[in-house]
Order: structure tokens, then C-alpha cells, then sequence
């Protein structure tokens, strides 16, 4: 799965949306999940350029134990 996700300068999470499906419904549900969880992240260091919204592509993956 990879995830569009865009986080303000504060670390909040204020979108985010599947970029690339793993093409499992249950891998994606997972994958949104794990966005939901993790917000707040950390904010961004007062040095990175200075937008609004900071954009990243993170891509997951998931392995069978």
C-alpha cells in the first residue's frame, strides 16, 4: 500500500488517501488504520521549508510471519 498523506507544521494529520492499493481490502483498511493511530506524529523542525501542509508518499508493507 502506499498512502498520500498531509500533515500541518503542528503534526496533525489533516488528509491522507491510498495512493497505490495493495489490492487486499483488508491490507488497505490496515494501512488507514495505522494513519488514524499515529496522529499526532511529531511536528515539523522550525528549519523545514515553510508550507502549511507537508506532503508525503509512504509506502507499506505488510509480510506474512
Amino acid at each position: 500500500v502506499t498512502m498520500r498523506v498531509r500533515v500541518d507544521r503542528q503534526g496533525y494529520v489533516r488528509y491522507y488517501a491510498i495512493e497505490r492499493s495493495s489490492g487486499n481490502a483488508a491490507l488497505d483498511r490496515a494501512a488507514i488504520e495505522m494513519i488514524r493511530r499515529a496522529n499526532p506524529v511529531p511536528p515539523a523542525p522550525a528549519d523545514y521549508p515553510a508550507e502549511n501542509l507537508i506532503e508525503f508518499l509512504i509506502p507499506i508493507l505488510f509480510e506474512a510471519p
